[in-house]
């Protein structure tokens, strides 16, 4: 599989595949799958956060006018 790769991208490929196949190992249901997904729920909490600091400075900000 690395052969049909250029070169050039071989040693990121072998490092994607060793890092799936380490996260498979540690959790063998859904492997990188479940990394990625806990990694999209944090991202969405994260925004979901940031707006609600965000309507906090603006209703702060609107009372000190």
């Amino acid at each position: 599989m690395l052969q049909k790769l250029p070169y050039n991208e071989r040693e990121e490929a072998a490092n994607s595949i060793s890092h799936e196949a380490y996260l498979r190992v540690q959790h063998p249901v859904y492997g990188i799958v479940g990394t990625i997904t806990n990694l999209q729920e944090e991202i969405h909490r994260k925004q979901q956060e940031l707006v609600r600091i965000e309507a906090e400075i603006a209703i702060y900000t609107a009372g000190n006018l």
